[in-house]
């Protein structure tokens, strides 16, 4: 039990220390604390960054609300250009002929082929008879012009 004796020799000086400790780390702390006019401080730079904020956040979905309305109104200029290509090019590709129609066609073109070719032939016929009777008709215009001379 010699640490009892020993712990009842301190007691008196813990017991008038104690509270001597106390009081000094009581001011201490209540140096360290905010007062009323710190918290209404913080409070006030709380709701002026609060303000700020919200400020920048409207401008900001402003801007992007600008920015939206701009690209909407610029796929709508160029949706309306595309729908007017495709318009014309509709206009035009109703005007060509459908299949019917080239089959037609290719049938015709074949039968003027043909009728060309015979026409052709005729010509050539009526070429050669030309050069046959060329000659003759030449001599006969020598004579008759000799004899009138």
């Amino acid at each position: 039990m010699d640490w009892l004796d020993e712990a009842n020799r301190w007691l008196p000086l813990a017991s008038f220390l104690g509270p001597g400790a106390l009081v000094v780390v009581g001011l201490a702390i209540k140096g360290k604390l905010a007062t009323k006019e710190d918290v209404a401080k913080l409070g006030a730079e709380r709701i002026a960054s609060d303000e700020a904020f919200k400020t920048r956040l409207d401008n900001l979905e402003k801007q992007s609300r600008d920015r939206i309305t701009a690209v909407e109104k610029s796929v709508d200029e160029r949706m309306a250009k595309v729908e007017q290509t495709c318009a014309a090019v509709e206009a035009e590709i109703r005007h060509l002929p459908d299949q019917d129609a080239l089959t037609d066609l290719r049938d015709r073109v074949a039968g003027v082929e043909t009728e060309l070719k015979g026409a052709t032939a005729g010509i050539e016929g009526l070429h050669a008879l030309m050069e046959r009777i060329e000659r003759p008709l030449n001599l006969l215009l020598e004579h008759h012009l000799k004899k009138g001379d």
